[in-house]
């Protein structure tokens, strides 16, 4: 069998080589031909497998296996009823430019009222369907993609009485979209398909998927699954053979793509040929689903610059694919997220997605030769720099001046681009010394940060880790000075929330240079929702905002954004806003579509049987003490479940010193104590402090409801002002010092105050001051005898039992002085 070579040097596609991974993936390929006896009428199942599947253990087996889940599923929860769930989107890909009607599956969905879009479309409820958005189980929308819609994934969600869905993604795109036959699951009966078409499918467990198209020699044809990016369980595996069964190319994971696959192949002859789409394990179901694309449309190229300004329109252009035409990007102010463009050959041909990041910085592109330091690329600091490592073993260089002391920051991208490239950099100075270097393993984005020892020219060394090099291996760089900024992730992605209840969400704080106090709030809510702020102490790298439900009408749902300023009064520090760890929640993948994870949403949800309350929103608590604040629990007459208490973030949103042990509700009880202490080294400052009833499962905690927030004022635990009514005295004479005390509350018994450092010959009565009293006088007596002293700080000291300790808290006093 002949075998042809296709012309992507990115990705495992191409001829076979007999490697031990494709002679296991064969003989698996083989076995479960085998078992699934609809892939192959030709093979069956050995006759021992099939008296397994039909013994009396196996279906015992089973069995108890089913009841298990129907316990588990069974399980009580605080929440009330269940919002909408999307099991299956058909189409998944929406054609720019018409109107499509759509068919959701999955629970929960009687009552919808809109499909919520976020993105380039817009939906309602389809007419001229029998009791359209009265079934559980599915919803049938019109959706219309207007012409000028970026292709590329967008969000979307079922919205009904009882919130939204968890978010799921579909595709717009340019192809003409089919949607795949139920039946294609063999050879003789593969699916006609035109060539240029987008297929929206779901790949069956055990199944092989089959789809045909005719061919001419010469042609070049351009494939792509888009699974995994959507967050399908889907691991793709693409076969593309001839009408004589010989295979022509094959495909599983493109670099750079989380397991999809992407590739262009030259036809050898006329004829018809065939497309085999499975998953590589042979798993399947309703989540597997995936869109094919089949046509002629860009494969590789990369966007240059592959970052444009904050508030600009660019002009992007496309290395790789000369004839491509250049796209026009409008960013707004918000910096910190990614935008899709379309690459494209023409206006009305197919197009591909890609992404670049909005920034802070003027852009520039790499200029070739820049491979070595002789013919180092010249930039500025604070710029942006777009490159492509264009073949094996490609490295690029950039050269900057700058002053001795100056700290300097270059973060890079590629993989969050969807990009195969695994950076490498290196900083070094005149004479080749490496002041830091950074390798990109995947998991987290490349940043390197120097403080330069000497006036002079340095330079950054970009590669691939792994030494590869292609047209698609493209980065960015920001080479700046590194000055304050802030960078919020939202740990998730939509809330329902019922009216009259709060939700929280978790936000992790990224500080560049800034480590100030910040308040975070949720904006630009739909009607009917508000943000309250939250203040977050200094230092503290995580924390979370509040949304409260005021009175939002059923069917309420739409975005919003966290924002975050400075408390202190400083120059503005700029803040950029996403929600890639709740977009990794989602889809399971670490690099999530790039022009979605800044999406955020919420909804009005079902009434839930049970109210969160506090008895103070505004709590002082001293240094060294605790307060107490009540939770209580407006419960439906038939609700006594237990509701588990937590804070929000559970680590790291408090400011060091202050502590919160909260009780959670007790089976049937309507009422829980909060406890909050603070340490003597706990800051003086105010803070809020976010408790929510929590469902954890695992590793996993889910806030159900939050109470409204508390705001904690930390201060010292006394203060005490001292003046004395004569600050001059001679031998003999006689002053008062008048104490004033300022109690924390909480600070309940009594104190003794006394004055320390008095001058020689000088001596002050102790007093003992009740727990009802604010203010002490303690008289002074300078002897007949004392000796003249320049003016002296007194002291004031006052003595308070804290549990079982006596605490000395002490602060300035008057100025004495003896004259004779």
């Amino acid at each position: 069998m002949q075998t042809r070579e296709c012309d992507v040097p990115t990705g495992r596609v191409g001829t076979r080589p007999h490697s031990k991974r494709n002679l296991q993936r064969r003989a698996a390929d083989a076995f479960l031909f085998a078992v699934h006896a609809r892939v192959c009428s030709s093979l069956e199942m050995p006759g021992a497998m099939i008296r397994f599947f039909r013994s009396a253990a196996f279906v015992a087996a089973a069995s108890m296996a089913c009841c298990a889940a129907l316990v588990l599923l069974a399980a009580p929860s605080p929440v009330s009823a269940a919002p909408p769930v999307v099991t299956s989107i058909q189409p998944r890909a929406w054609t720019i430019g018409t109107t499509q009607r759509v068919t959701v599956r999955g629970k929960n969905l009687q009552g919808a009222t809109r499909l919520l879009v976020l993105g380039d479309a817009e939906a309602r409820l389809a007419d001229g369907v029998a009791n359209n958005g009265q079934a559980a189980d599915h919803v049938v929308f019109d959706v219309q993609v207007p012409t000028d819609a970026v292709a590329g994934p967008i969000v979307v969600a079922v919205v009904g009485p009882r919130g939204a869905s968890p978010p799921a993604l579909v595709v717009l795109d340019r192809l003409a979209v089919v949607t795949q036959s139920a039946d294609n699951t063999q050879l003789p009966k593969a699916q006609s398909i035109p060539a240029g078409s987008c297929v929206s499918g779901v790949v069956g467990n055990l199944s092989r998927h089959y789809f045909k198209f005719a061919g001419k020699a010469g042609q070049k044809m351009a494939f792509e699954v888009v699974a995994r990016r959507l967050g399908s369980a889907l691991d793709p595996l693409l076969r593309i053979f001839d009408a004589g069964g010989h295979e022509v190319t094959y495909a599983d994971d493109t670099q750079g793509l989380s397991g999809d696959c992407r590739f262009l192949v030259t036809l050898p002859a006329d004829g018809e040929y065939f497309v085999e789409l499975r998953d590589i394990r042979y798993q399947g179901g309703p989540q597997h689903f995936f869109v094919l694309r089949v046509g002629d449309f860009p494969v590789a190229f990369v966007p240059q610059p592959l970052g444009v300004p904050a508030e600009q329109t660019t002009t992007v252009r496309f290395a790789g694919e000369p004839e491509l035409l250049p796209a026009v990007v409008r960013a707004t102010d918000r910096w910190g997220i990614w935008l899709p463009v379309s690459a494209k050959r023409g206006e009305q041909t197919p197009s591909a997605t890609a992404y670049v990041a909005v920034g802070r910085v003027p852009e520039l592109v790499e200029h070739e030769p820049n491979d070595t330091s002789e013919t180092a690329q010249l930039v500025p600091l604070d710029v942006g720099v777009s490159g492509t490592l264009a073949e094996p073993g490609d490295r690029d260089t950039f050269a900057f001046a700058g002053a001795k002391g100056t700290v300097v920051r270059i973060d890079a991208a590629a993989r969050e681009a969807h990009l195969p490239t695994l950076l490498h950099l290196q900083l070094v100075d005149g004479s080749g010394k490496v002041l830091a270097a950074v390798e990109d393993i995947g998991v987290t984005k490349p940043t390197l940060r120097a403080t330069l020892p000497a006036d002079g020219t340095y330079r950054v060394i970009v590669g691939d880790l792994r030494g590869e090099g292609s047209v698609m291996h493209g980065y960015r760089l920001r080479i700046a000075r590194s000055r304050p900024e802030v960078r919020l992730d939202a740990a998730v992605v939509s809330a329902n929330v019922a009216p009259g209840t709060l939700t929280a969400i978790p936000v992790q704080i990224d500080r560049v240079g800034y480590s100030g106090a910040l308040r975070l709030r949720a904006v630009d809510l739909p009607s009917g929702f508000a943000g309250a702020a939250t203040l977050v102490a200094p230092g503290v790298a995580a924390s979370a905002v509040t949304i409260e439900a005021k009175s939002p009408p059923a069917g309420t749902a739409g975005a919003f954004r966290i924002v975050a300023e400075p408390i202190d009064g400083s120059a503005k520090v700029p803040v950029a806003t996403t929600a890639l760890r709740g977009w990794q929640d989602v889809t399971g993948l670490k690099w999530p579509v790039p022009a979605v994870t800044h999406v955020q949403y919420v909804a009005a949800g079902e009434p839930q049987p049970f109210a969160l309350e506090v008895s103070d929103r505004e709590v002082t608590v001293g240094q060294r003490l605790s307060r107490n604040v009540t939770l209580r629990a407006r419960r439906d007459e038939k609700f006594d479940a237990p509701i588990t208490m937590a804070l929000v973030p559970e680590k790291g949103g408090l400011p060091s010193g202050l502590t919160i042990k909260a009780a959670s509700f007790a089976k049937g009880k309507s009422e829980a104590t909060v406890t909050i202490s603070a340490t003597d080294k706990t800051p003086s400052g105010r803070y809020t402090v976010i408790l929510a009833a929590v469902q954890k499962a695992k590793n996993r905690t889910t806030v159900l409801q939050a109470a409204p927030p508390i705001t904690v004022t930390v201060r010292p635990t006394l203060r005490l002002q001292a003046r004395i009514d004569r600050p001059q005295l001679k031998p003999g004479e006689k002053a008062v010092v008048h104490v004033e005390l300022d109690r924390s509350p909480g600070l309940t018994g009594p104190l003794q105050v006394e004055l320390v450092g008095l001058p020689k010959g000088v001596k002050a009565v102790r007093r003992m001051v009740p727990p009802e009293a604010s203010a002490v006088d303690l008289p002074v007596e300078v002897a007949a005898d004392a000796p003249a002293a320049a003016a002296t700080r007194l002291r004031v000291r006052a003595t308070v039992s804290i549990g079982k300790n006596n605490v000395a808290i002490e602060a300035d006093g008057p100025t004495l002085a003896v004259v004779r």
